[in-house]
């Protein structure tokens, strides 16, 4: 059988765990925002929860 290459064992990955990337994203977003105020947080936050279905 041959064997996955790396991307496609890292979608598997970040499938597997989607809700615990997406959640570290939140968290990271308030952080991203202090150190560049241009970054569209709030935009980004709201794509975030309703990924999440928050």
């Amino acid at each position: 059988m041959e064997e996955d290459s790396k991307l496609r064992r890292a979608l598997r990955w970040l499938r597997d765990h989607r809700v615990a990337v997406l959640a570290v994203a939140v968290s990271a977003v308030p952080l991203v925002a202090r150190l560049a105020p241009w970054f569209p947080s709030e935009e980004v936050l709201s794509a975030l929860r309703i990924l999440l279905g928050a």
